[in-house]
């Protein structure tokens, strides 16, 4: 059986990406933050959880209790604008340092391995409404999109200079099961909370490629099945973009309310206003998102709903 590495493997995206490995055939090892019940972990997908840093010196001991690994999906570091621009220095260290040990780790141990990175469709900076294609050139404007950035040209680098095979997939805005902050969120908990009228930052059209976490964890196993041994650079969205207001419409719909939706007309520091992916290369490898925007919000908010009640929701 193939053996995948997934750091991370309790979050939000890495539990879903480590569950879908398992499913795909995968024997599946995690590595990060947090103690994670054996019987927790196994309901995932994850054969044997390390809880330990992500350093090369863990990363070494790894190899000697489970084995070289096949893939890697690297999905360990900082998952928030807001958080790099209160702690750069942190959100460095969780995303460049991370991504530096785990090269340098598969360089030593699997150099034939193939390296899943998770960078994020914040490296693009401002563009304009027109969907955005690999090739544009990267301006983030966050510390978070500008680590991310020097991630991706680290795993590019040692691709080009010690033969590793890396994937790098450029997520755009996730969301489901699993998922506490960021704006489907915060709209749940603001609709919930005054059902008449929310106040939101911006102007309401700024817009936002949505993409659900299955969708999202099953482009891992389509680009795990390349060949190719050059570096691949993939948008990992729906391909629709889809505005703040209507995502908050949907969300307020799916509550039952007919919330008043009000806007400030400021802009957050570090958000740009429009996002859409150019997923061309995405349906090259065959991929057709399974999941709607109304879809997704409604299995969203259903899950919310079960885990506030039993409170069996991800720790």
């Amino acid at each position: 059986m193939r053996l995948a590495w997934v750091t991370g493997a309790r979050g939000f995206l890495g539990r879903h990406v480590a569950r879908h490995l398992r499913a795909a055939g995968w024997r599946v090892v995690g590595i990060g933050h947090g103690e994670w019940k054996r019987e927790d972990a196994e309901a995932w997908g994850v054969s044997m959880w390390r809880e330990a840093e992500i350093d090369f010196r863990a990363l070494g001991e790894l190899v000697a209790l489970s084995g070289p690994p096949d893939l890697v999906f690297h999905g360990a570091g900082s998952a928030s604008v807001a958080f790099s621009l209160e702690q750069p220095l942190l959100d460095f260290q969780r995303t460049v340092v991370t991504t530096a040990a785990v090269l340098e780790a598969m360089r030593m141990a699997a150099p034939g391995a193939l390296i899943v990175y998770p960078s994020s469709a914040a490296v693009y900076g401002v563009v304009t409404k027109d969907p955005i294609a690999e090739r544009t050139p990267i301006a983030p404007l966050s510390p978070y999109g500008v680590h991310k950035a020097m991630a991706e040209e680290l795993c590019l680098t040692r691709s080009r200079h010690f033969g590793l095979r890396c994937a790098i997939i450029r997520y755009f805005s996730l969301y489901g099961p699993g998922l506490r902050r960021q704006i489907v969120w915060d709209l749940v908990q603001k609709i919930t909370a005054n059902p008449l009228e929310v106040r939101l930052d911006g102007k309401g059209d700024e817009t936002r490629d949505f993409l659900h976490v299955e969708d999202a964890s099953r482009m891992v196993s389509l680009v795990a099945r390349t060949t190719r041994d050059e570096p691949v650079v993939i948008n990992g969205g729906s391909g629709r973009a889809a505005s703040i207001r209507e995502l908050a419409e949907v969300v307020a719909g799916e509550l039952g309310e007919h919330t008043a939706i009000r806007f400030s007309g400021k802009q957050r520091q570090g958000d740009p206003p429009y996002y859409q992916a150019d997923v061309a290369r995405l349906a090259h490898l065959g991929f057709a998102p399974n999941w709607t925007l109304p879809d997704g919000v409604r299995d969203y908010v259903a899950w919310l709903r079960k885990t506030d009640s039993d409170g069996s929701g991800c720790p």
